[in-house]
């Protein structure tokens, strides 16, 4: 049973690895067709041993375990890859803080670039942690706290 568990741990990492490429959709369905081979060959086993070895409850596992393999293998493969900007689009290494202006490769990988000019990566938000989350909830609350305590003013109509 553990090796099931290798198994689908495989074929996600190939689809994560390589998402939104040709390689991810082809690592998920080599993946579907290695899980539709055991289920042909323990088909056969049952025929071959003449009905001896007979585990409806492997069969009945088998389908959903490869419904849920190779769905969510799909739907990793199927993710927009994450490249920050002024970064390889190749081997993501982060192209800013070169000297010059303009890259005409890559210096990690050495891919043609053309002639972009690099820009630093820009946050698209705040890095959160538990820690700043909290933090920011205590700071928030006391805003709060304190804005409750100061005495309301009344303006009189005349």
């Amino acid at each position: 049973m553990f090796l099931f568990v290798v198994y689908a741990l495989a074929v996600w990492y190939f689809a994560i690895r390589y998402r939104r490429r040709i390689g991810a959709f082809v690592a998920v369905t080599i993946g579907l067709f290695g899980l539709l081979f055991v289920m042909y060959m323990h088909t056969r086993l049952n025929d071959w041993m003449g009905g001896v070895i007979n585990l409806q409850v492997l069969r009945g596992l088998l389908y959903p375990y490869t419904a849920v393999v190779v769905g969510i293998g799909y739907y990793v493969a199927c993710l927009p890859r994450i490249e920050p900007d002024g970064a390889c689009a190749s081997c993501g290494y982060s192209l800013a803080g070169l000297p010059g202006d303009e890259v005409d490769c890559c210096p990690e990988c050495g891919i043609e670039l053309g002639h972009r000019v690099r820009e630093a990566p820009t946050p698209t938000c705040e890095h959160r942690t538990l820690a700043t989350w909290k933090a920011a909830t205590r700071a928030r609350q006391a805003a709060a706290r304190a804005r409750a305590a100061r005495p309301q003013v009344t303006i009189a109509a005349h």
